[in-house]
């Protein structure tokens, strides 16, 4: 697929230019009305878009599976160094409670997308080019991501955010922390058949960790509450967790994990939670579900996204080190790995997951 490149320069005046790099529109907006999607494109962005209302396609034209629409943060120069941060470019809705956009096949890549008012940032993540990787998203009374288990969000920086962080689209690699007055009524809830898969959880108050939709999978993830009354991970029918680290679920009634049905469950640790783990109906017990005696996180310097790798990483407690499933391949429970493991490893996406953004 040939993609057409478009270039944005938010800093100058919004009507002007002709889409080149030395020679960018100066409004997102306006660079959208004047392309046709044909087989695709890309848009590139510089300096901070301020929408006055949802990105409207309807001039620019379908946007599907065979002419997607990615919209990239660029660094005003040189496109081959636009992925350098998450500050080169920027969409806000100005407060305007309204999604910065709500069509599908639409993907975004190193941007700061924020300040909707009581809308979701993004919505109708839908299929498999409906894609935010490494983006910041924030400011939002309504929630963060909003679609279906055919979107994907992937290693993106979620807080300050009053709702649901990611409702429906694959989870990977996250980090979602509340803010000091938005906070999470649940972090991450995946739609069926979806995934939460190695993201890390910076929690507090009554917010919940990860809600399980029937035949969905928690792996791999690292949350952490500050004396939560909410649920780590909470599962439905035909419910598989495994691999994940639950701390600090310590308030009146906090819950490690609260499996409704017909789990498949192993590899898990918890500490300092009210209750621990109620796996309901157990289909399949792969074991080595423990209460932990320590934190199983190393809790060294801030709890931030530039740091969280370090603040996660797995502490030598238990079977955290060296304990995930399958019993022998060497990685560790939760999001984070302490050390490249022995003798190599792998891992495999799921059919669908498309991280051409």
């Amino acid at each position: 697929m040939a993609l057409t490149h478009v270039y944005v320069d938010a800093t100058i005046d919004g009507d002007s230019g002709s889409g080149t790099t030395g020679d960018p529109y100066g409004d997102l907006q306006y660079a959208l009305d004047q392309s046709s999607s044909g087989s695709g494109h890309v848009f590139w962005l510089y300096g901070a878009e301020v929408l006055t209302g949802v990105l409207d396609f309807s001039t620019f034209g379908a946007v599907d599976h065979n002419s997607p629409c990615l919209i990239r943060g660029w660094n005003g120069s040189d496109a081959t160094t636009a992925g350098a941060n998450m500050d080169t470019g920027s969409i806000s809705g100005n407060n305007g409670n309204f999604n910065l956009c709500a069509t599908k096949a639409v993907s975004f890549r190193w941007l700061k997308l924020f300040n909707t008012g009581t809308a979701f940032v993004l919505d109708e993540m839908v299929d498999y080019h409906s894609i935010a990787s490494e983006c910041e998203i924030c400011d939002s009374t309504g929630g963060g991501v909003d679609g279906d288990a055919g979107g994907a969000v992937h290693a993106c920086n979620i807080h300050d955010i009053t709702g649901i962080g990611i409702d429906g689209p694959a989870a990977w690699n996250n980090y979602l922390k509340n803010g000091s007055v938005r906070k999470f009524t649940t972090a991450i809830s995946p739609h069926h058949p979806g995934v939460a898969h190695g993201n890390i959880l910076s929690l507090d108050g009554a917010s919940n960790g990860i809600a399980l939709s029937a035949y969905s999978s928690a792996i791999h993830n690292s949350i952490l509450s500050s004396s939560g009354t909410g649920v780590g991970i909470s599962g439905s029918y035909d419910s598989w967790i495994t691999n994940n680290l639950i701390e600090g679920f310590s308030g009146a009634g906090g819950d490690a994990v609260d499996s409704v049905s017909f789990s498949y469950h192993g590899c898990n640790g918890y500490y300092n939670c009210t209750n621990g783990f109620d796996w309901g109906v157990a289909v399949l017990d792969l074991g080595d579900d423990e209460a932990l005696s320590a934190t199983p996180f190393a809790k060294s310097g801030s709890d931030t996204f530039a740091n969280r790798f370090t603040h996660f990483a797995p502490a030598d407690t238990g079977n955290v080190r060296g304990g995930a499933y399958p019993s022998g391949c060497r990685l560790d429970k939760g999001a984070v790995q302490h050390a490249d493991p022995a003798g190599g490893g792998g891992g495999r996406r799921p059919r669908g997951l498309y991280l051409g953004v």
